[in-house]
C-alpha cells in the first residue's frame, strides 16, 4: 500500500534489507495500491456485508494460486 510509510516503519532484523524491499513494494503501481483506494474498498465491502475482501490484483492472484495448489503455496512461503 503506498503510504510513503517506509521512512517510518520499524524492522526488525536485516534492517537495510527489509526497508529496501518494503520501499521498492511502496513505489511499485502495479504492486502496490493508494491507501484511499484500498480504504473506498473496503468501506464499500463492508456496506455490502462481505466478510472479506481482497484488495489488489496480485493479492487476488495469490488467493487463487492458493486456492488450486494450497500445498505447492504453502512449501513456496515457507521458504521464506
Amino acid at each position: 500500500m503506498r503510504t510513503g510509510s517506509p521512512r517510518h516503519a520499524t524492522f526488525k532484523s536485516r534492517h537495510r534489507a527489509e526497508y529496501a524491499w518494503f520501499s521498492i513494494g511502496d513505489a511499485l503501481p502495479l504492486l502496490s495500491m493508494d491507501a484511499e483506494r484500498a480504504a473506498r474498498q473496503v468501506v464499500a465491502a463492508c456496506k455490502r456485508g462481505e466478510a472479506e475482501v481482497v484488495l489488489s490484483l496480485p493479492a487476488q492472484l495469490a488467493v487463487t494460486f492458493h486456492g488450486v495448489f494450497p500445498g505447492l503455496a504453502a512449501d513456496l512461503l515457507g521458504v521464506w
